[in-house]
């Protein structure tokens, strides 16, 4: 089959049917086992083949420029750059295959390596044997031990090379994982952001420096604190046992707050450097992907969610499982906090797009809709963190204009964030 057509799972089958060809090559009677073609002698190498659909992707690209001279090259400049708008997602997602089918060749030609230097070892170890039997019939019992010797050698050698053949499927199985992984579009456009994430300490600095220190953010989360311990409070005999999650818990702050009110709770965040801060405060927060972290937890096991400045990172898929596997989690009459910046908030939106990692903004009628699909209930959105009112438009004491004035303040001024709350 023409590698053009080959999909993913059929890369994988046939990474498996070259190495099981490999392992069950039998040598003619007579013939060393150097003389037989070693899995990559005679075809294509496998690496090769996942080189060449890794040239056809990047072939794929948006075409280059257009020929100054062409009598239409203006119009068809003006036509280009407004695709390009439409298809930087398709160009961000063939950079990330790209990316990914390259270290998935580099870890094919490994394992092609690997088995055959097997391979090698163990045809030593066969032409040696086949020397001392022809030495046996004068063999004196030094040479008969020395016979035995290597026999038992060859066997440590067969027992390498079966450990290399699981090892080997352990990893076939691995880059199988990572080829369907491909097949999902949220894990392509991870990949393709994380390819511009500078590391965790920029990041961590980036928030010092532009969400404020850690008693800022703590008073502005202080309601949000008390909301969550009341509810602890009223449902402490039902929630016996159970904690409160920070999802993307940052550098700690609300998890000080409810450390402060005595109500269980930890944290979970990828960022290391966000972690190893929040351990230096004494909180109980873990080191992983939110979503891997929520799949683990045990169901109906939580009073309850906050996600505070978190739904904005996430893709569309990752937004809904997000919302299920909360759902799953959380105990009935369980708490679920988020909060994210207003998109209908022309100054709020300022602070969205300053976060490189920010995905797109979320609107709170969209919001509600998906919590109610997933089964949430009783959800209240409420606004949060408004603008100065010396920022804001002045009134002039005229009924007409003053009323113009206050639409333009809720437009250009208006709250810069929202909260959502819901309970299961």
């Amino acid at each position: 089959m023409d590698a053009k057509e080959m999909t993913p799972e059929q890369i994988l089958a046939r990474i498996r049917a070259r190495l099981e060809g490999g392992q069950q090559h039998t040598v003619p009677q007579g013939e060393p086992l150097m003389a037989t073609a070693p899995p990559t002698q005679g075809v294509p190498s496998l690496a090769a083949d996942i080189t060449a659909d890794l040239e056809l992707v990047n072939r794929k690209k948006f075409p280059g420029q257009i020929p100054p001279r062409s009598r239409l090259a203006l119009l068809k400049r003006v036509i280009r750059r407004l695709m390009l708008v439409y298809t930087r997602e398709q160009t961000d997602f063939n950079d990330a295959v790209s990316r990914v089918l390259a270290s998935l060749a580099k870890s094919v030609q490994h394992i092609e390596l690997s088995f055959q230097k097997k391979l090698d070892a163990l045809d030593t170890s066969m032409k040696s044997l086949a020397d001392d039997m022809q030495l046996l019939e004068s063999s004196t019992p030094e040479k008969i031990d020395s016979l035995g010797t290597s026999v038992e050698s060859l066997a440590d050698n067969v027992c390498q090379l079966r450990s290399s053949s699981q090892s080997l499927e352990s990893n076939l199985n691995s880059l199988g994982d990572n080829v369907r992984q491909l097949q999902s579009p949220g894990t392509i456009a991870r990949l393709a952001a994380q390819a511009n994430y500078p590391n965790d300490e920029f990041y961590f600095e980036f928030e010092q420096a532009f969400r404020g220190s850690d008693d800022v953010k703590c008073e502005g989360w202080k309601h949000y604190a008390a909301l969550v311990a009341d509810h602890y409070s009223a449902h402490q005999a039902e929630f016996n046992k159970a904690y409160h999650l920070d999802v993307g818990c940052g550098r700690g702050e609300f998890l000080q707050h409810l450390k402060s009110r005595k109500v269980p709770a930890r944290g979970v965040d990828s960022n290391e450097v966000m972690v190893t801060h929040c351990h230096e405060l004494d909180l109980e927060v873990a080191k992983a992907d939110a979503l891997a972290y929520l799949a683990e937890v045990e169901e109906n096991s939580l009073l309850g969610i906050s996600a505070f400045q978190f739904i904005e990172h996430l893709f569309l898929r990752d937004l809904c499982d997000f919302f299920a596997l909360s759902y799953r989690t959380l105990r009935p009459k369980g708490l679920l906090i988020l909060e994210t910046v207003n998109p209908e908030s022309v100054y709020g939106l300022r602070w969205f797009f300053m976060d490189f990692t920010h995905n797109k903004p979320l609107f709170a009628d969209m919001i509600r809709f998906m919590l109610t699909k997933t089964g949430f209930r009783d959800i209240d959105v409420r606004l949060t963190s408004p603008v100065e009112s010396w920022k804001q438009l002045g009134t002039v004491g005229h009924q007409k204009a003053d009323e113009n004035f206050h639409k333009l303040n809720n437009l250009i001024f208006g709250y810069q964030d929202y909260a959502v709350l819901a309970h299961k």
